[in-house]
């Protein structure tokens, strides 16, 4: 038979125990978790470098002279006019 102080000495000790566990248990779950996010975040954050390499090699933007753009270009006499648009004024 184990006396009073001893007994709660060891409910202390089972109870302290139970809370270690529990703790380290938290720790690997979050410790995991942050990983995981990470991971997640860094494949997301290569995709969107890859998608910007993919629009600054890529992108060209083509526009066809016309007769009303501004410019004097494709054989016009001035801006917009003469040659195959309206005749200047």
């Amino acid at each position: 038979m184990i006396n009073k102080k001893a007994q709660i000495s060891i409910e202390v000790t089972i109870v302290l125990a139970i809370l270690v566990i529990g703790a380290v248990s938290l720790g690997v779950y979050y410790i995991s978790n942050v990983n995981r996010y990470k991971e997640e975040a860094n494949k997301l954050d290569d995709n969107l470098n890859k998608l910007e390499d993919q629009n600054s090699t890529n992108t060209e933007i083509v526009i066809s002279p016309t007769c009303n753009d501004g410019i004097q270009n494709q054989g016009e006499e001035g801006v917009d006019c003469g040659g195959p648009c309206s005749a200047c004024s």
